[in-house]
């Protein structure tokens, strides 16, 4: 059974450059801080020891050693700190701090636990953001943080509209080559982490086949949420589908509303029947020419005859409803991270038998 994720990043070009910016800000530790520099040598080896931390002392401190007599804390701490016994004498250790993620709840069917207040975008950027790329002779917005989104702001206006409509605005240059390796090394990392088989699905996305990997994880619902949660600490927005076929699960993870969708194989034709024609990831003409013969649903082109339709919409419009509905394969051509090393020499003679291999 074939079982196709599909990852959609909608906010990645705002995303990452807010992340670009937050590790350029991030100051560089120069050298060693005042209080390391001049803090007196502690000395936090004393060895292996067969005695318990719990017990009251250690066989390699001095006092024990000597008279079996414990000193006074009170008495060391008055001395100075040049004076003090060291850590080996009163055989003692400091100990590590706690792992960092040993105190993060447990992943038990997608129960949250309370966290911290998440920071809005306003915190963040301080006014709304967009993203703009020169389109023949005019500025075209191709991106848009959240706040700009509620002003109104969407990608596929002008740049001069949108400085109109918002005064106080953010307008920064879109990087598409950028946007594009950030994806490639996501799915390089995929493959070596989740699956075999992963690639890039367009400018905000990517497709992992999970045919029989996602057992190793716990399941699909909690693969997906460990996908999710791995992206949000890189400071990115994510949603999710699995379904039979690549072309559902790219559908349903853009416009389904859901962060994770889970789609049995099999019922990807009434799953994707309500959603608009636009997930069927068409060409802009057959989108134009739809909306003139009121063809707005996946669902309306069910009924239609193939011939009329590929008449009206073309043939891709054909080719991407099959591979939708699982139809008509659509493989997925995974990514390399490397090439394999191979090694060819060139013969004089062609060889017909095992012999002057062997030499």
């Amino acid at each position: 059974m074939i079982r196709v994720a599909s990852l959609y990043l909608p906010q990645l070009p705002i995303e990452r450059l807010r992340r670009l910016g937050r590790s350029a800000a991030r100051p560089k530790p120069a050298g060693l801080s005042i209080r390391r520099r001049f803090a007196e040598p502690i000395d936090d080896n004393p060895g292996a020891c067969s005695v318990s931390k719990a017990s009251g002392w250690r066989p390699g401190a001095r006092w024990a050693r000597d008279d079996g007599q414990r000193p006074d804390q009170s008495a060391i701490d008055a001395l100075p700190a040049h004076q003090r016994p060291t850590m080996r004498e009163m055989g003692r250790r400091s100990e590590s701090a706690e792992h960092p993620f040993k105190a993060m709840p447990v992943d038990e069917a997608g129960a949250s636990t309370p966290s911290a207040p998440a920071l809005t975008w306003t915190t963040l950027w301080g006014r709304p953001t967009i993203l703009i790329a020169r389109t023949g002779q005019r500025d075209v917005v191709t991106a848009v943080c959240p706040v700009a989104l509620e002003l109104g702001l969407h990608p596929g206006m002008a740049a001069a509209h949108a400085r109109a409509l918002v005064t106080d605005l953010d307008v920064r240059g879109a990087d598409p080559d950028a946007d594009r390796a950030w994806l490639e090394r996501l799915a390089n990392h995929a493959v070596g982490h989740w699956t075999p088989t992963a690639c890039v699905a367009g400018p905000d996305g990517l497709w992992l086949d999970l045919t029989g990997t996602t057992h190793l994880f716990g399941g699909e619902p909690r693969f997906c949420r460990r996908l999710l949660r791995f992206l949000e600490r890189l400071g990115f927005t994510a949603s999710m589908a699995i379904a039979g076929t690549p072309g559902a699960a790219h559908a349903l993870a853009r416009y389904s509303g859901a962060a994770i969708t889970l789609l049995p194989s099999g019922t990807e034709t009434q799953a994707i029947a309500d959603l608009p024609l636009a997930a069927l990831r068409l060409e802009p003409e057959a989108l134009l020419s739809a909306a003139r013969f009121g063809i707005e649903r996946i669902g309306d082109l069910y009924p239609m005859p193939r011939g009329p339709l590929a008449k009206r919409l073309g043939l891709a419009t054909v080719r991407r409803l099959d591979q939708a509905r699982g139809m008509v394969a659509e493989p997925i051509v995974p990514v390399v991270p490397f090439e394999s090393p191979r090694v060819e020499r060139r013969l004089l003679e062609p060889i017909g038998t095992p012999k002057p291999l062997v030499r």
